[in-house]
């Protein structure tokens, strides 16, 4: 297996209700035994698809740090741990970069830098970087900084208020490939780097995927996601995301590569 071998993974809060939301608030109460229910489905598939998982515990001081996605960049030996744009949710990256410690070689962010691990897509040696709601110009800054010295060309892309990350709209489940949703970015964005699959507007939510091994994670419910990507010869694993979706979360938030 070529790339990362492990995932970390983070339970859910006791307070997981009082995550922030701000997209998907529309949707009612969130039921914290289904959606711990489906966090375990989701570490399961991580294994599925050939991944070592390492397990934190939740805290209920921190609604939100089942998204651990955010707190950390990390390619090859190289960890960035993050200072997120959401005030509330820094604490959150102390057990994350406790864990990463043991195995990389870790980074830390400073103030006046803000950025979020969901605003970072890697396409072979690119990294996108989303300006936007949470990720501000020093962040991509430092990103460069850390990451420019190992092969990386850094191209950010200024997001408008209504997309909270980058990878709310666009993800990479497999080398070369980029799912990406109907009228959000410019697939331009892409060329002589990845095949752009392209999602209709209503399944957004879908273009958040993961994947590794020839598999590829999706949420459920978007049959047009799931037969383009089977169409471009991925082994395709849904998993339901309702009550995740309700906390602002897709499929990466909720695990961090390495």
């Amino acid at each position: 297996m070529n790339g990362p071998r492990r995932a970390l993974v983070r339970g859910l809060s006791d307070r997981y209700t009082d995550a922030t939301v701000h997209h998907f608030a529309h949707e009612g109460p969130i039921n914290l035994t289904r959606a711990r229910a489906q966090h375990a489905r989701y570490v399961r598939a991580l294994e599925r698809i050939g991944l070592n998982v390492r397990h934190l515990p939740g805290d209920p001081r921190l609604p939100d740090c089942c998204f651990v996605e955010d707190m950390a960049v990390v390619s090859g030996h190289v960890a960035l741990i993050t200072r997120s744009g959401l005030p509330s949710r820094r604490p959150e990256a102390d057990a994350v970069r406790r864990v990463l410690c043991e195995h990389l070689d870790v980074r830390l962010m400073q103030a006046p830098a803000r950025l979020d691990g969901g605003d970072v897509l890697k396409v072979g040696r690119v990294m996108f970087v989303g300006q936007g709601a949470r990720t501000n110009a020093e962040g991509a800054a430092i990103l460069a900084d850390t990451f420019m010295p190992r092969g990386y060309t850094i191209r950010p892309v200024p997001l408008p208020d209504t997309i909270l990350h980058l990878k709310s709209v666009c993800s990479s489940p497999a080398p070369g490939l980029v799912v990406l949703a109907e009228g959000t970015l410019d697939p331009a964005l892409f060329d002589g780097l990845a095949r752009v699959v392209t999602i209709p507007a209503e399944e957004t939510y879908a273009a958040n995927t993961l994947g590794c091994n020839g598999k590829a994670l999706v949420p459920r419910g978007y049959p047009r996601t799931r037969a383009a990507l089977e169409a471009a010869g991925l082994e395709v694993i849904g998993l339901e995301m309702s009550e995740i979706r309700k906390g602002d979360g897709s499929l990466t938030c909720l695990s961090v590569w390495y």
